[in-house]
């Protein structure tokens, strides 16, 4: 929950909100999207029933226009690069799971020479290379 300093005294009619538009925005948001009652939003955040009711009143509108805008139609053409950029991340994701396997296996065999061997095999920083 990001609050900001309000300069004055605090609750005095016209004054800025302690809560960031940003933050009151995804409260909404949450609201609207969700399956979670004003009461249930409210606890979630740590909030007063009556910050959502009023936040809904004043952005409430603002999340249909998003979602109607996030429906239009895909060409042909975007469809098929959607799909192309999909199975491009799929690749990658897998990519990135060999990696961290890789990188595992590897910390295992640095832990397991030095443990059987007592071969330190990690760089120790702020040492020169041999050949200065």
């Amino acid at each position: 929950m990001k609050k900001r300093k309000i300069e004055g005294r605090k609750g005095v009619m016209g004054k800025r909100s302690a809560y960031e538009e940003s933050f009151r925005r995804m409260v909404v948001r949450e609201y609207e999207t969700g399956n979670l009652s004003i009461s249930q939003v409210a606890v979630k955040f740590g909030l007063k029933s009556y910050h959502v009711r009023d936040w809904k009143k004043q952005f409430g509108g603002d999340i249909a226009v998003i979602t109607t805008i996030g429906e239009i139609d895909m060409t042909p053409e975007e469809q098929q690069e959607q799909a192309e950029l999909k199975k491009q991340l799929a690749a990658l994701k897998k990519e990135v799971e060999y990696l961290k396997m890789k990188e595992l296996a590897l910390e295992t065999l640095v832990d397991i020479a030095k443990e059987k061997y007592d071969i330190d095999l990690r760089k120790k920083t702020g040492t020169k290379p041999s050949g200065e």
